[in-house]
């Protein structure tokens, strides 16, 4: 049996309370009390919500390398919302589709590859 344990490349919680959190700018989203670690989560029933990396996120992603993107998420009723991964200009780099109801989180996890033509921008929900 072989396994790996990784620590977060970034990551935002939404412990600080504000649309602009670590790893860049939250749209269409507010925060509420709960999430993984109790304190703050973002909601957001919006189908435009987004997060927009900071330049400062966006350099700490290695060109040409493979990154999963994970979140717990969980919806007030059964749903299947999209999650899109932008690159420059909107491009889009990878969709897929959740499968969330309201009985507890769930874990989405995404792979995505961060090439030097196409980095990571935006991630839209």
């Amino acid at each position: 049996m072989n396994f790996t344990i990784r620590l977060a490349v970034l990551y935002d919680g939404a412990e600080e309370n504000s649309n602009s959190g670590p790893i860049g700018e939250w749209y269409y989203t507010y925060q509420v009390s709960g999430g993984n670690t109790g304190k703050r989560q973002y909601k957001s029933a919006h189908p435009g919500a987004s997060l927009e990396f900071s330049q400062k996120a966006k350099n700490i992603l290695k060109k040409n390398s493979k990154y999963y993107l994970s979140m717990y998420m969980k919806a007030d009723a059964d749903t299947e919302p999209i999650i899109e991964i932008q690159g420059g200009n909107a491009k889009i780099i990878k969709t897929q589709k959740a499968k969330l109801n309201n009985q507890g989180y769930q874990r989405v996890d995404i792979l995505i590859n961060n090439t030097e033509a196409t980095p990571i921008e935006n991630i839209v929900i």
